[in-house]
């Protein structure tokens, strides 16, 4: 009698009949990387089946995959071709463009004007659960910093990542002002955005289940948000 053997792709599963299937790939990718054969047994790199993706669930680094899509060519990828271009073995401290989100206000101001420079942020992202400001790093690709507001949800999370990765298409030039630069991407994220959710709807994904956690700290609480600065 043949055996059925589970075998866990990335973030899907497939069953095999017969014991020819049993040492299948656990990580297709991971071969190329490592050297081993098809035959090997990766029994230390095997995926639980609670500890898969669902195929719709829509977490941080599918969430980058969808929003770099849609910034770069206006489309968004099923979950079948997210999984085949996202790389579990990456870490998001690697990822480009650099995010660092939960980050205080402090690190972003970094010796400027605080009472200036925290009420022109305040006015910017008015409309906004979250204030997205721009680090430079010497002469690196800027990274990203984002502090949330108390009403920050999943969904605030996703507009600040598409804004970094608009502003990452759309690098800031030696001449122009950041503030300028950074009204400009929220203007794109107001008329865009939501031609993203729609074309994440119709590739399959579902809004409801869009779980990107929002930081519990630090958190941006200032009585002023709703004010003009």
């Amino acid at each position: 009698m043949g055996s059925r053997c589970s075998v866990v792709r990335p973030f899907y599963r497939c069953t095999y009949s017969g014991h020819t299937r049993h040492t299948v790939v656990v990580l297709n990718s991971y071969f190329d990387m490592a050297g081993h054969s098809p035959s090997t047994s990766l029994v230390s790199l095997s995926v639980s089946n609670s500890s898969q993706v669902p195929h719709s669930k829509v977490n941080l680094k599918r969430a980058r995959i969808l929003v770099r899509s849609h910034v770069a060519h206006h489309t968004v990828p099923g979950y079948v071709a997210c999984n085949e271009g996202e790389n579990i073995l990456t870490w998001e401290r690697f990822l480009r463009p650099q995010i660092s989100f939960g980050v205080p206000m402090e690190r972003m101001l970094a010796g400027e004007d605080s009472t200036n420079m925290v009420n022109r942020l305040v006015k910017l992202y008015k409309n906004e659960k979250y204030i997205l400001y721009v680090e430079q790093v010497g002469l690196n690709e800027p990274a990203f910093l984002v502090t949330f507001k108390e009403a920050a949800t999943s969904m605030s999370v996703l507009r600040s990542l598409w804004q970094a990765h608009w502003l990452h298409e759309h690098q800031l030039k030696p001449s122009d002002d950041v503030f300028d630069w950074l009204e400009e991407s929220l203007t794109t994220l107001g008329d865009e955005f939501d031609d993203f959710i729609d074309k994440m709807e119709g590739a399959g994904w579902d809004r409801s289940q869009i779980f990107l956690k929002v930081p519990k700290e630090p958190v941006l609480v200032l009585e002023h948000l709703d004010q003009e600065a």
